[in-house]
């Protein structure tokens, strides 16, 4: 049988896979497909809300069987297979197979109540490369029909341990190693927004399926661009991280061996959240106790963090460049990128020029790295079938193309690490002129957008980062116009390859193609370089790709949803920013009139009859200040008498959360009630406090906070509270005049709370003529665990720490209040009056000692 019949035959058994319900009857002319999923009909209206939901929400759904895997998996087959019929997405399609999965997931939650993992019941679409047992890989090669893949490559086991369901595998170029997708099999992909434009290559059919949302998550491949520029030829985000962070372990490859340039796998979606999803999802699993190449490391919650906190505050530090010095982009991408930096520069971010270090140098070493076998394996290959090579790679399986010996390739090894040295070197000395880390380096993915089918000349912008092992995110920013990107006639090409793409542009051919950028990070930044994606998108409304939750209403009904008009207007007028859109499906009258009412229940005043029935617990974000590894406060507040206490944390995760509330109910008992979430306001009030009261000394000027949250402690607690006419201190220890004198008297010692002695010139916050002049040796002390009793007594029987009271009688009853009565606990300490002795239990240093002033 010839390579024609061979490869005839495995068409029709794709085709074959197809139910017939789900076969277009008559496909659509238009160039744009991509509204046709929607008006079709062939999606219910529950159909399309699933497919049109983000991967997080859904998994959120699947964990808690609001949605079934079935009808989730249900709706992704019938999508993907209406993107099939449109742009020739697939490789392998089995609904049979996924929907029996799907199934099993189903049973599997109802029986045990719990998801399997954190993809439960999502289905993945793959890209051909990766091997699912009893199904065949061909990679685009018709001599590989038929040879039926014994194993799962490792990252497939990993998806279906997590949960997920896989139904498709996705179309490839013939050798992977073109931006375009099209083989001798099955033929060509086309981008859904244009058929005459390129989907992109080799992970094409992973950017047609997920932009016609046939897929949710799309699992590529990338040794020169291979997830970057499908990502931004089909306005998705994409991920290529380094080498060794994610498992490549038993997947299909040509020139397997190859180990100079290393091809990695890594996600296509609609979010950074999704892709985020997918890539703590296979972390989780320590994927490098399963691939020795993986290196042990999990995902870094503080990385994220740290970039966090910079955005925050407006302090991300950007390099830039729009041109490598090779290849200078069309117009719709030196917009984008311009669009970017303007868009950060607003948001309050540093983006400074950066200059490519010797691009040209690491894209020839690429290229000669892509060719050392002179083309031997694809050659091999294509002979084994007698298929031609396609056009694209047509001049790289000539028999007679040189090959690298053993010396000539450790050569260019050597010149590809020195390379790679003399770049962090560029970085360095970048940083050290700047005085600051540079957080990441916005590029062009490609010269330019996406493009029409076989003129994609130049891979630099993409293979450039692949010789450097970068770490790089693909952001989505907009689409050629050609009212406002023209073409500049009079440009002087920079090099033979520039004047090539230079020509090859038309404003009007390229009108709506979709335009993109890439956040380049170093080596093995993943979570850095994806949170700065995430505010990227957010800056360019990019962020999130649908609106909100939908309620149709019946099938007949001409009522278009927010969701419907939100989709509509984002794919037929591409050139309306995402704030236009929201701003016009808000004043929408059709949905106004259609939205539920909701009737919120009547706000009731929150109330407290006693000192520590209820306490307010917040975390105030000091990520700003930059102390050392002090990065929160934990803000404890009495709801009765707001007497207030504050702890440094250098994290927010459970346990130094819990051991700074066990201190606080070593020294107060534990409450009844524990408030949390009180919103930004206690962040402005005490910062406001920091910079106003004369106790803290303008601490907020100073990054040495932490060393001053005492004094704002004793600031908050011994100023007149609006709501409570008094300090909280006065009220919770109910002796105002002893304590106004004592913050006037010049004889006293801030040891109680751990501060050191105040400047005696300072004025006092209270005015003492509010209260008759005590006399001077008169004391008083705000301390709640130091009172004036015959004998020392410290109980503690009923503050255990790991338990909460589950009724007021497991607790010592409250004396009431009289005149001149003091608050008192069962578990206070008391102490004599003459001599003075202080227990003194200092919440930050964890320790407690006594000591014994002569009086």
């Amino acid at each position: 049988m010839d390579w024609k019949s061979v490869a005839a035959n495995k068409r029709s058994s794709l085709e074959a896979s197809i139910p017939p319900e789900w076969r277009v009857k008559t496909l659509p002319t238009d160039d744009s497909v991509m509204s046709f999923p929607k008006e079709s009909g062939y999606l219910t209206p529950e159909e399309l809300v699933i497919t049109e939901s983000s991967a997080t929400k859904l998994v959120q759904d699947l964990a808690t069987g609001k949605l079934t895997s079935v009808a989730v998996t249900t709706a992704f087959c019938k999508r993907a297979a209406l993107a099939h019929q449109l742009t020739n997405c697939f490789h392998e399609f089995f609904p049979e197979i996924a929907l029996a999965r799907a199934q099993y997931l189903d049973d599997y939650l109802a029986e045990h109540k719990e998801p399997i993992g954190p993809l439960h019941g999502l289905p993945i679409s793959l890209k051909d490369q990766l091997r699912i047992k009893g199904l065949d890989t061909t990679m685009g090669y018709v001599s590989w029909i038929g040879k039926k893949d014994t194993d799962n490559s490792v990252l497939t086991t990993m998806l279906l341990n997590a949960g997920a369901v896989l139904y498709v595998k996705t179309s490839v170029p013939q050798s992977l190693m073109v931006c375009e997708t099209i083989n001798n099999i099955y033929g060509r992909t086309t981008n859904p927004r244009n058929k005459n434009w390129s989907c992109g290559g080799s992970s094409g059919g992973e950017g047609a399926i997920v932009a016609l949302r046939g897929g949710v998550i799309g699992v590529g491949t990338d040794i020169g661009g291979s997830i970057r520029v499908p990502a931004a030829f089909n306005f998705l985000y994409g991920l290529r991280p380094s080498h060794g962070r994610l498992p490549y372990a038993k997947m299909a490859n040509n020139m397997e061996g190859q180990e100079t340039i290393h091809s990695v796998c890594g996600p296509l979606a609609h979010s950074v959240a999704d892709m985020r999803l997918f890539v703590t999802s296979v972390l989780s699993q320590e994927p490098w106790s399963y691939d020795s190449k993986v290196i042990p490391m999990p995902w870094r919650r503080g990385e994220e963090e740290a970039i966090e906190a910079k955005i925050s505050s407006g302090g991300l530090t950007l390099g830039v460049y729009s041109c490598d010095g090779n290849v200078l982009p069309h117009p719709p991408v030196l917009r984008a990128v311009q669009t970017v930096i303007n868009k950060l520069s607003e948001a309050g971010h540093t983006v400074l020029p950066w200059e490519p270090y010797k691009h040209a140098h690491g894209v020839d070493l690429a290229n000669r790295i892509y060719a050392s076998d002179g083309g031997t394996d694809m050659f091999g290959a294509l002979k084994a079938s007698g298929e031609p090579a396609i056009p694209n790679i047509a001049d790289l399986v000539s028999p007679n193309l040189p090959k690298m010996n053993v010396n000539e390739l450790w050569n260019v090894q050597l010149q590809k690490w020195d390379y790679q040295c003399e770049y962090l070197s560029k970085i360095r000395q970048f940083e050290k002129k700047l005085g600051r880390e540079l957080d990441a380096i916005i590029a062009p993915v490609a010269p330019t957008a996406a493009i029409r089918h076989n003129q994609f000349k130049y891979y630099g912008y993409a293979s450039a980062i692949n010789i450097l092992d970068f770490t790089s995110v693909v952001v989505p920013v907009t689409y050629a116009d050609k009212a406002i990107d023209v073409k500049n006639e009079d440009l002087k090409p920079l090099t033979d390859i520039d004047k090539l793409v230079h020509a090859e542009y038309d404003p009007a051919a390229y009108h709506g193609a979709p335009v993109a950028v890439q956040i380049i990070g170093r080596r093995l930044t993943e979570e850095r370089v994806m949170s700065i994606a995430e505010e990227v998108g957010r800056l360019l409304g990019n962020s999130v790709a649908h609106l909100g939750h939908v309620v149709y209403k019946s099938e007949a009904d001409d009522y278009q949803s927010p969701l419907s008009v939100t989709w509509n207007m984002e794919h037929k007028y591409y050139g309306l920013k995402r704030e236009e859109v929201e701003f016009i499906v808000k004043r929408c009258k059709n949905c106004t009139l259609n939205r539920l009412n909701t009737t919120k229940a009547p706000l009731v005043p929150i109330t407290s009859g006693q000192a520590w029935e209820r306490v307010l617990i917040d975390l105030i974000d000091m990520r700003h200040e930059h102390l050392g590894q002090y990065k929160w406060i934990l803000y404890i507040k009495d709801h009765f008498s707001k007497y207030t206490q504050l702890y440094p944390l250098k994290s927010k995760y459970a346990e130094p959360i819990a051991d700074c509330f066990a201190q606080f109910i070593t020294a107060f008992l534990p409450p009844k009630i524990m408030q949390a979430d009180n919103g930004k306001e206690f962040k402005g009030a005490l910062l406001n406090l920091l910079r106003k009261s004369p106790q803290t000394q303008g601490l907020v000027e100073s990054t040495e906070w932490k060393d001053g949250l005492l004094e704002v402690t004793l600031a908050m607690n011994t100023q007149i509270h609006s709501t409570i006419g008094c300090a909280p201190a006065e009220l919770l220890f109910r002796d105002r005049s002893s304590h106004i004198n004592w913050l006037n008297s010049q004889a006293r010692k801030d040891l109680l709370i751990g501060v050191e002695q105040e400047d005696p010139t300072m004025a006092p916050i209270f005015e003492s003529e509010l209260q008759p002049e005590l006399e001077s040796e008169t004391e008083a002390i705000i301390d709640p665990r130091l009172r004036r009793e015959p004998e020392l007594r410290i109980e503690l029987s009923g503050s255990g720490f790991n338990s909460e009271p589950s009724s007021s009688s497991e607790r010592e009853p409250e004396r009431e209040l009289e005149p001149n009565s003091e608050l008192r606990r069962g578990n206070r300490a008391r102490v004599p009056a003459q001599p003075m002795t202080e227990l003194r239990v200092d919440p930050i240093i964890e320790k407690a000692t006594v000591a014994t002033q002569g009086g």
